[in-house]
C-alpha cells in the first residue's frame, strides 16, 4: 500500500529541507513524497530541486494552503494521504505505525499524537494524545475540537477526493473541516498512541490569530450545521452542537469580535432551540435567558468581565 506525503510550502524554504528528510527517511517503505511550491519568492524552489528524482516536485502560482494541499492530492499516488507542513515534522516511524492500525482500507481514518518543539524536533515539549479513545462517536469529537495538526492524520486519498479536498475559503481550519467531512461521508477514526507528528511553535503563524481562528471555527461549525440538517441529523448530534455553539458565540462576545459568521451562530442555536435542544446552564444563565432571550449571552460575559476574571480569561483566549 502506497503512502503519499504532501508537503505544500510558501516561502518556508528554511525550514523545508527537515520536513522533507523526515519524509523520506521513513522506516515504512512504500512511501511517495509530493512538494507543493505554493508560489515561494524564496528558496523553496531550490531546495525541492536538490532532491531531484526523489521526490515529486510540482510549483505554481499562490493560492492558498487548502488548494496548495488540494493539488498534492491531484497528483498523488498513494491509496493513503499524510498532509505534512513545510515548517513540521514526523517520526521515522510514523507511517509503518499508522497502516498498522488501518482496520478498513478506504474509510479508516489513523490520528497519532504529537510533540511541541522550537528549534528542533530532536528537542520535543510534552506530546499531546489524541482524544479520539473517549468518544463513542467521533464526529462528537469533532464538533468539539481538532484531535491535532494536519499531520497527525492518515487519510484515505479516494475518500479525500470524493468530498472535494480542503475549502479554500476557510484557512486557517480547512483541515479541521476536512476531517469532520471525511467522517461524515464515513470514514471511522482510529487514534494510535505513538507520537508521529513533530509541530512547530512558531511565532506570527496562523494558529496565534485567535480572532481568525475563531472564524474559521466558525465557518466549520456553520458547514457542518448545514450538512447535518441536509442529511436530517441534528436532532442525534444536537446536543453537542448546541453546547459548541454556545461557548463559540461566548467566545466572539469576550474578544469583543463582530463579523457575521456570529450572526449565523445565533441562529443555528436558535434553530437547535426550536427543536428543543437548550446549552448546558448554570442557574445564572438560566436566569438570564429567561429574563433576556438569546441576547442574553452578551450580558453573561459582560458579567464575567466584571465578577469571573479567570473565566472570562478562559473564553477571550480560546476558539474551540
Amino acid at each position: 500500500m502506497l503512502v503519499s506525503i504532501v508537503i505544500p510550502c510558501y516561502r518556508q524554504g528554511h525550514f523545508l529541507r527537515t520536513a522533507i528528510d523526515s519524509a523520506l527517511a521513513q522506516t515504512y517503505a512504500q512511501v511517495e513524497v509530493v512538494v507543493v511550491n505554493d508560489g515561494s519568492d524564496d528558496d523553496t524552489d531550490a531546495v525541492a530541486r536538490s532532491y531531484g528524482s526523489g521526490i515529486t516536485y510540482i510549483s505554481q502560482q499562490n493560492r492558498g494552503l487548502p488548494l496548495a494541499r488540494n493539488a498534492g492530492t491531484e497528483v498523488a499516488k498513494g491509496d493513503y494521504l499524510l498532509f505534512l507542513d513545510a515548517d513540521d515534522a514526523i517520526h521515522s516511524q510514523a507511517i509503518e505505525w499508522m497502516t498498522s492500525a488501518i482496520v478498513k482500507p478506504g474509510s479508516s481514518i489513523i490520528v497519532g499524537a504529537y510533540a511541541t518543539f522550537v528549534d528542533s524536533p530532536d528537542v520535543l515539549l510534552p506530546c499531546e494524545m489524541p482524544a479520539v479513545q473517549q468518544y463513542q462517536d467521533e464526529l462528537v469529537g469533532l464538533i468539539q475540537g481538532n484531535f491535532g495538526p494536519p499531520h497527525c492524520y492518515l487519510v484515505p486519498t479516494a475518500l479525500v477526493r470524493s468530498i472535494g479536498g480542503f475549502e479554500k475559503s476557510m484557512p486557517p481550519c480547512a483541515d479541521w473541516d476536512c476531517w469532520v467531512r471525511l467522517v461524515v461521508a464515513g470514514g471511522r477514526v482510529t487514534a494510535i498512541p505513538q507520537v508521529t507528528a513533530f509541530y512547530r511553535d512558531v511565532i506570527g503563524s496562523m494558529s496565534k490569530n485567535l480572532d481568525q481562528m475563531l472564524i474559521s471555527r466558525s465557518q466549520v461549525l456553520i458547514r457542518l450545521h448545514d450538512s447535518l440538517r441536509e442529511k436530517s441529523l441534528l436532532k442525534q448530534y444536537g446536543t453537542i452542537l448546541m453546547e459548541t455553539e454556545s461557548r463559540v458565540i461566548r467566545r466572539y462576545y469576550a474578544r469583543g469580535l463582530r463579523h457575521e459568521t456570529l450572526q449565523q451562530l445565533k441562529q443555528m442555536t436558535k434553530e437547535l432551540s426550536d427543536l428543543g435542544f437548550k446549552p448546558p446552564e448554570t442557574a445564572k444563565q438560566r436566569i438570564a435567558r429567561v429574563l433576556f432571550g438569546w441576547n442574553s449571552e452578551a450580558l453573561l460575559v459582560a458579567w464575567y468581565r466584571l465578577t469571573d476574571r479567570s473565566h472570562f480569561a478562559f473564553l477571550s483566549n480560546g476558539y474551540t
